[in-house]
């Protein structure tokens, strides 16, 4: 009896600690639209498509959050790509939930390899549990794209 009742004790322990490593995450996806204009060729014309980000929050010591922007395209021929941005850092701006991201750049994984040539500038957003903007800036192929990603949700 006294071994079940150690073992019961130290399978409580361990979902408590598996609890608690869960209470410092946050993960939601966000389905939204990417909008993406040529800033060096007004020849090009300003398009929308569908995309969505996922986020994934650390609420550690070091407040990063890592993101994956699904469905990226610089031009509407363009097939669509994901990028993976990690450890971006963040800041609280208030007590209901608001965070901040501002980063001056960012070099995005795709298929898990680092592009350097995909380098987001002027990277900055905003974000609550029901809402999500993102701005950044991206020179590929000769031209310079400002690209806004957005997700209104709030009645969620």
């Amino acid at each position: 009896m006294k071994k079940i009742i150690i073992a019961l004790i130290a399978m409580l322990l361990a979902i408590s600690c598996i609890n608690k490593a869960n209470d410092n995450k946050w993960e939601k996806t966000m389905d939204g639209i990417f909008r993406t204009t040529c800033i060096d060729d007004p020849s090009i014309e300003p398009f929308t498509s569908d995309g969505e980000v996922t986020i994934d929050m650390n609420f550690d010591k070091n407040n990063s959050v890592n993101f994956i922007l699904s469905g990226v395209k610089f031009s509407p021929m363009m097939p669509a790509i994901n990028f993976a941005l990690a450890n971006i850092p963040y800041t609280v701006i208030d007590d209901n939930g608001t965070w901040a991201f501002d980063v001056k750049q960012i070099v995005p994984y795709v298929g898990g390899v680092p592009r350097e040539d995909y380098t987001l500038e002027q990277f900055k957003g905003q974000m609550t549990s029901n809402t999500l903007s993102l701005d950044f800036n991206i020179t590929t192929h000769g031209n310079t794209y400002s690209v806004r990603f957005t997700h209104d949700k709030t009645e969620e």
